[in-house]
This record gives structure tokens, sequence and C-alpha cells, in this order.
């Protein structure tokens, strides 16, 4: 008999067999917040799932992710998910920015300024930030021994005082103190153009060459 839920796919008995089992071998191995981003990014987990089970039909997707960009994004929410306070007004993003749909996380150029590569908007910076536990270690990038913040420069921030705002992302080492930082994990942030000045070559930027953009999701 065919299963139905609403708003979602309707399943034979072979296939809600298969989901079942693939629910059972999860268990509970997975963290919430890994979950969670799966759940928000279902085209990726999608891409992933067919790779992973089926390479033929998969395609090697290799280390993709997807951005919906029908998906809406509220930035006052999403800045205050990640801890930033109000008051900011999301800009026009770069031109070119916005045709990226899909990406592999290997191509992504990190450094200061790149000519002929795209930079990274907000939206893929959400992505990324709900699928960081795919983020491999290149990504920990530190300069002189300091943690770098990995800015994706293609959506700038207005602030309500005329400043302007970029969205950061950086992995930080843990101490072990429990009262500072009791283990090692990413953090994000709304940083200002004063903040930037003050990182000097600890502010890098995410960037994606021109041949590497993939408009469309396969």
């Amino acid at each position: 008999m065919a299963i139905t839920t609403p708003r979602h796919k309707t399943f034979d008995t072979q296939s809600g067999k298969f989901a079942a089992t693939l629910i059972e071998c999860v268990g509970g191995d997975v963290p919430a917040d890994v979950m969670q981003g799966w759940i928000r990014n279902p085209m990726t987990l999608q891409a992933r799932l067919a790779d992973a089970l089926n390479p033929k039909f998969g395609g090697g997707v290799g280390n993709i992710v997807c951005i919906d960009r029908r998906r809406d994004f509220n930035h006052h929410a999403f800045l205050a998910q990640i801890g930033q306070a109000g008051g900011w007004t999301e800009n026009v993003g770069d031109i070119g920015a916005d045709r990226v749909c899909q990406f592999d996380l290997g191509d992504v150029a990190i450094g200061r300024s790149m000519p002929n590569h795209i930079r990274l908007d907000a939206r893929a910076f959400r992505v990324i930030w709900e699928l960081k536990h795919l983020l491999t270690p290149r990504w920990q990038v530190s300069v002189d021994g300091d943690a770098a913040v990995i800015m994706f420069y293609g959506t700038q921030f207005s602030g309500g005082g005329g400043g302007s705002g970029t969205l950061g992302l950086s992995w930080l080492r843990g101490t072990g103190d429990a009262v500072k930082l009791a283990k090692d994990q990413w953090t994000a942030g709304l940083y200002t153009t004063a903040d930037i000045q003050a990182l000097g070559n600890r502010a890098l930027g995410a960037f994606l060459p021109l041949g590497a953009v993939m408009s469309r999701v396969r």
C-alpha cells in the first residue's frame, strides 16, 4: 500500500522499506545539528545519497554542496541564529555570485584577493555553515599561529550607523577551559570593516574560480 504524507513523495512498499532501513542504519549516530543541516539542504543530501548508494547514477558528486536559491533567506533570522545582533540590512550581492547554485568544496579558493574568481555570498555561507561537518582540514586556516577568518565578501550588509559588515567563518582551537572554549569548533559572525582591518592578513576570502561555477543543480 502506498504511503503518503503531506508535501512529501509517495513511497511504494520497496521504497518504504529502503527508507526505513536507512533510518535504522543511521540510528542515533547522527548529531542533532548535523541532521538539521541535512534537513535544511535536501538537494545536497539527495546528491550525496545518490552518489554513495549508486555512484553510476549519482555521477560522482565529489564534495559538492547545493544552494537552493528559491529558499527564503531571512537575514535577520539567520544572523540571530549565529548569535549576531540585529540592525543590519542585506545589500545587493556581487554580480555572478547569485548564479552559483552548486559547487565543490574542494574548488573553493581561500585567500586574499583573486582575479577571475567569484566571491561567495551569504547564501553560500548559510549552506556551508549548516553543513560545516563536511569541511575538511583545508578550511581550518591559521596565519602565524592565529585562526584566520574566511569572509564571504559576495554579500555586504549595512548597519544603522552607516557601517558595513561581512559574514565570516573561523575554526577555533579548544583550550580545554569550559569557561572559554572547551573544544575545537567552528564559529561564525558578522565582521565590520573595522574588524576586518584589525584582523589584517588573517582576514581571507572564499572564492570560486569562474570555470568551477555550476549554475544549475544536477
